[in-house]
């Protein structure tokens, strides 16, 4: 393998999930925006524990998959692509906060598995049944392993940034 494939090979994963990873960010970034402040669960209960929690918000889907499909489209894909990958990433991310909801699991408690690589697997699961999921398999277990270390990485500097509570 040339160089240059090397190089494709290990960054275009992480081109191709941009828009996840931007619908996942935005969220966090428009928390102090008084606008669709509303749970996406409406407090629903399941066995007596919140279905995702009071943290995920109407306001949070709504400009995280607004972001992810504009990031798609200046990436000059179809806007129904970054519109997939960013729903995808939203998604697995509500799967992750209603799986620690459901262990009894609060918010802000450190819980790798849920919070590191289900959006991420999602985001590609999505992809595949829209048939647009055009990196191999190796590169999708590069991409979900970088993905943990990534998010690690910038949970840190949200929290240096005073822009998360937790540095997770």
């Amino acid at each position: 393998m040339a160089l240059n494939e090397f190089v494709i090979f290990l960054f275009y994963p992480l081109w191709f999930i941009l828009p996840s990873y931007i619908a996942n960010i935005v969220p966090l970034l428009s928390r102090k925006i008084n606008f669709l402040n509303v749970p996406v669960d409406f407090g629903i209960r399941v066995r007596g524990k919140r279905l995702f929690g009071a943290n995920k918000t109407y306001r949070g889907l709504l400009f995280g998959i607004l972001a992810g499909t504009i990031t798609g489209v200046l990436q000059a894909r179809p806007p129904i692509e970054g519109f997939i990958l960013a729903t995808g990433g939203l998604v697995g991310d509500l799967l992750g906060a209603s799986l620690k909801r459901q262990r009894g699991i609060k918010p802000s408690v450190k819980a790798p598995i849920y919070d590191k690589y289900l959006d991420v697997i999602v985001a590609l699961l999505f992809a595949k049944v829209a048939s647009f999921l055009d990196i191999t398999l190796l590169q999708s277990i590069y991409l979900i392993i970088v993905s943990a270390s990534l998010n690690k990485i910038f949970n840190l500097i949200w929290y240096k940034l005073k822009i998360k509570d937790v540095p997770w």
